[in-house]
């Protein structure tokens, strides 16, 4: 059966990474405002603070209440401010909001409060950063390899963007030197720091690879996760993995027919499914079980009551033209099978119970 996932997530646009109502929650792990103030470009004395604050920190402060209060562009030049003197989350939140249509946009601007997040210490910003230098956005140069280093770095001080993004260039070959393990255990790692996307893209690998590389039930694991974290698409994608191991792990696969256990004229058949023209449905395989069924005392012959022979037969013509079961007397009861009429062409498979039907 054909199956399509949705499409991996990749690069697409800046505004991909995050939107403005998470600007605000993004923090360094490792540098707080403290140790950056007053290191921003913006330190001459006389230096005055924009209307509706009294200093640095209080701008970044303030600009994250109007960002609260949907008030942007009162937050814009409070961000600006207090990212020049030293608050790297503020350069972060002032590149999101400068890339996200709230305010009018302004590329040049917003690579330059990356580059200055980024200086400080903003893994974000970084991540921002490499974007720019990836696509050659707001004026900076297209170097893929600096592109993929700030991803990298990002990556190993726990940015989970930055994961992503590690993962995505090396996927799509927009780096030197690509290497698809590089992909995977990126988004991997993307996906341990909760980022949907990155558990989503690890699952579309494990469930697009070919061979033995394939892994239907690690592709399960990590869908789930990025569902449970909110990735619509991981959601979707669910139901289709779920087939996939079905298929996998059936007797038959593409099984259209199927029945737990059921009992036709003293014949008991477990875990019969049946891949045939229409279906038939469970009448259908009452109607197997009942054709089996005429030759239910040379089966019984076959071994001790209670056995259960795991039997397969492709049926043309109205009969079974070939069969064969696992064992002695899996074969012996696939001999009795041979020729016998049954109502459906196509591929079956079953465990036929040998004495006294339920």
């Amino acid at each position: 059966m054909n199956r399509s996932l949705p499409a991996l997530t990749a690069l697409l646009t800046l505004t991909t990474l995050t939107s403005v109502a998470g600007c605000r929650r993004e923090t360094s792990p490792t540098v707080t405002p403290e140790q950056n103030e007053g290191k921003g470009k913006s330190t001459a004395e006389g230096d005055v603070p924009p209307e509706g604050c009294s200093s640095a920190a209080d701008c970044a402060s303030r600009a994250v209440g109007f960002l609260d209060a949907g008030a942007f562009d009162k937050s814009l030049p409070l961000f600006d401010y207090a990212c020049h003197h030293g608050f790297a989350d503020s350069c972060y939140s002032l590149g999101v909001l400068l890339r996200s249509g709230e305010v009018a946009e302004d590329p040049v601007m917003a690579h330059g409060a990356a580059t200055e997040g980024c200086e400080l210490g903003h893994q974000g910003a970084c991540v921002h950063l490499g974007l720019d230098l990836l696509l050659g956005t707001g004026g900076a140069p297209q170097d893929p390899a600096q592109a993929t280093e700030r991803f990298s770095n990002a990556c190993a001080q726990g940015q989970p963007i930055g994961c992503r993004f590690l993962g995505t260039v090396h996927y799509t070959g927009q780096v030197p030197d690509a290497d698809p393990q590089i992909a995977a255990d990126s988004f991997e790692q993307g996906c341990a720091l909760d980022d949907g996307a990155s558990c989503f893209n690890r699952g579309v690998l494990l469930f697009e690879a070919e061979g033995d590389a394939q892994d239907l039930d690690g592709a399960k694991t990590f869908m789930t996760r990025a569902c449970e974290l909110g990735y619509k698409d991981a959601c979707q994608a669910i139901p289709l993995v779920d087939e996939a191991i079905a298929d996998r792990d059936a007797k038959v696969p593409g099984a259209n027919l199927r029945v737990g256990s059921a009992s036709v004229d003293g014949l008991t058949v477990n875990d019969l499914q049946c891949r045939v023209q229409g279906g038939a449905g469970m009448l259908g395989s009452l109607a197997v079980i009942s054709a089996l069924s005429k030759r239910k005392a040379k089966i019984d012959r076959c071994g001790p009551a209670g056995t259960v022979a795991e039997i397969h037969w492709v049926a043309a013509g109205g009969k079974i033209s070939s069969a064969d079961g696992e064992g002695e007397v899996g074969a012996c009861v696939a001999k009795v099978l041979q020729k016998l009429t049954i109502p459906f062409d196509g591929e079956c498979a079953a465990g036929v119970v040998l004495g006294p039907g339920s």
